[in-house]
């Protein structure tokens, strides 16, 4: 076994012929940064085993688009295992599209890790998998699986922010199962949401989902823009001063719903709205000032059982 214990050490070990498993032992803390990410794992089926590890990011300047881990398009196959990531962005500024892991190459898995990120954002995601390309061919990030993770995201912006746990742009073939996703944003504009998605074949299951946000930014567990996704037997728990969801889909169709705890605390709370053109929508317990919202044509809906908050 691999193991090193400076992440300059473990940028040379990757791309040495036959080297597979690669295990970080310490504690790494880097104050600054200098490039588009603290570490780049450009070697196809490398695993990288973080159990013993923690890689924290203290810095109080990084770029538009920094991230701490990213798996670019040439690295098919690669897996973070056990990794603690924690990003404490100091900053007096907002960063503006950052995030703390981000998926480009195809067949990626992401088990068992703890992310965080706190600081001023004007963009920022926990876990972002990045298509890229909106067709119905294979794509950057493709087949990326992500499972047993915790991922919390504070973002204590008083302006416009975009805050995600788990961002899916445009890639296909994801799962997320047994994540605990946790996001809060201070922001009085934008939007929150533990999970957003704008891919196709998106697998969701047995996840808990959290998410809480100021008085004018919306506030959504869940946020699909895909097609074709599968979203059972998860807890979504969101609250929000403003308009709060517990899942809502913009564009989407042929989407199941099944099977979800949902509570949405507020005033102005839905606990589903808009499921699109030919969507199952059964069996889910929704606590919510209005369950469902604006159905439409073709859309099923089965056995829900639906009641208001106290």
């Amino acid at each position: 076994m691999n193991v090193v214990r400076s992440l300059q050490e473990l940028q040379m070990l990757q791309n040495k012929p036959g080297v597979r498993l690669i295990r970080l032992q310490g504690e790494f803390i880097l104050n600054e940064v200098c490039g588009m990410s603290a570490l780049e794992l450009t070697a196809p089926g490398i695993t990288l085993d973080g159990t013993d590890a923690v890689i924290r990011v203290t810095a109080h300047c990084v770029p538009r688009g920094f991230c701490v881990i990213k798996i670019p398009r040439e690295a098919h196959g690669v897996t973070l295992r056990g990794m603690d990531i924690r990003l404490e962005y100091g900053g007096a500024e907002a960063a503006e599209d950052v995030s703390v892991i981000e998926v480009c190459g195809k067949d990626a898995r992401i088990e068992d890790c703890r992310v965080t990120a706190q600081g001023v954002f004007k963009s920022i995601s926990g876990i972002a998998v990045r298509g890229g390309i909106n067709t119905t061919m294979e794509t950057p990030a493709d087949n990326c699986v992500i499972s047993g993770n915790s991922v919390c995201v504070r973002n204590h912006s008083r302006n416009a922010a975009m805050t995600f746990g788990i961002m899916d742009s445009l890639a296909n073939s994801v799962s997320l199962h047994g994540n605990d996703v946790i996001v809060s944003s201070t922001a009085d504009e934008g939007n929150t949401a533990a999970l957003f998605n704008s891919g196709r074949f998106l697998q969701v299951y047995r996840n808990g989902f959290r998410a809480e946000s100021g008085a004018r930014a919306a506030c959504t567990g869940v946020y699909n823009n895909g097609m074709y996704m599968l979203f059972a037997h998860n807890v979504l728990r969101v609250r929000g001063e403003g308009s709060s969801f517990g899942y809502i889909c913009r564009e989407g169709s042929y989407t199941r719903i099944a099977h979800n705890d949902i509570d949405v605390c507020g005033a102005d709370g839905t606990g589903i709205a808009a499921p699109a053109v030919k969507c199952m929508v059964t069996e889910n317990r929704i606590t919510a000032q209005t369950a469902l919202y604006h159905v439409s044509y073709g859309t099923m809906l089965r056995d829900n059982i639906s009641s208001s908050p106290r």
